[in-house]
């Protein structure tokens, strides 16, 4: 299981999640698999990312995520929006999030069903952090959906430095 507090473990697969997963969690998905895909780092090329939404409810990615990333040169074609589901979480084993009640969101679906399923047992929720968390500080990453250019830009410009900070702390880790 990745820690957080732990400078020896590089992550086998994350989840990144956000509201609707077409405006936040797409593009920290895009971001870490262009950055995994430059590192040097054998561990680091390894890891697996995906992303989800809690309600997706528009079947692409929001126009100006794909923007941003094709600025980098980064393809979006084929993304699909995807409900967070109970299988998803158990693909992964760090689950970042944009903010800290969509952890608690989280917790509340894992648990609820984890008992509907498996009343007698103790079950063990992976490990759920809000992204900026990951990356060693605080604080939500607001949506930036229904916002100016101008106004994405500095969520995705925020979202960009985080992904780096993380890729760049697991790149020299072995």
């Amino acid at each position: 299981m990745y820690s957080v507090n732990s400078k020896e473990t590089i992550p086998k697969s994350i989840l990144v999640i956000c509201l609707g997963n077409i405006c936040r969690s797409p593009v920290a998905e895009y971001l870490f698999k262009y950055y995994i895909n430059q590192s040097q780092n054998e561990l680091v090329q390894k890891i697996k990312v995906d992303s989800a939404g809690l309600n997706p409810v528009l079947n692409q990615m929001s126009p100006h995520s794909a923007q941003y990333l094709h600025l980098m040169n980064i393809e979006t074609n084929g993304f699909q929006p995807k409900k967070i589901s109970r299988c998803l979480l158990d693909q992964h084993d760090l689950i970042l999030v944009m903010e800290e009640n969509q952890k608690k969101e989280i917790l509340d679906m894992y648990y609820k069903n984890a008992s509907k399923y498996f009343p007698n047992q103790t079950i063990e929720a992976p490990q759920i952090l809000t992204l900026s968390e990951a990356a060693g500080l605080k604080g939500d990453i607001d949506d930036p959906y229904g916002d100016s250019w101008e106004g994405y830009k500095k969520i995705l410009d925020q979202i960009h430095n985080y992904v780096r900070v993380l890729i760049q702390k697991w790149e020299f880790l072995n």
